[in-house]
């Protein structure tokens, strides 16, 4: 890869890096919504809407991290 091709690599890897540490701070977010329930209603629907947002921020950071992972592999 020429040095042009990498350093679209490095721009892209810098912004999935910025999107997964937003990511990450909504995930955090989030996290302490749920956890500022009251236990009796983390089970109810606004308790259960908030996980569900909670699990599918985790897959979406996962996803990012493996992104990131495969293009410093790339890079070099």
């Amino acid at each position: 890869m020429n040095k042009d091709g990498r350093d679209q690599l490095e721009f892209m890897l810098n912004e999935i890096s910025n999107i997964k540490d937003r990511i990450g701070e909504m995930h955090d977010d989030e996290r302490e919504k749920y956890d500022n329930l009251p236990e009796g209603l983390q089970g109810f629907a606004k308790g259960e809407e908030l996980e569900d947002g909670i699990e599918k921020l985790d897959t979406i950071y996962v996803a990012l991290e493996e992104a990131q992972d495969a293009l410093e592999e790339l890079i070099g």
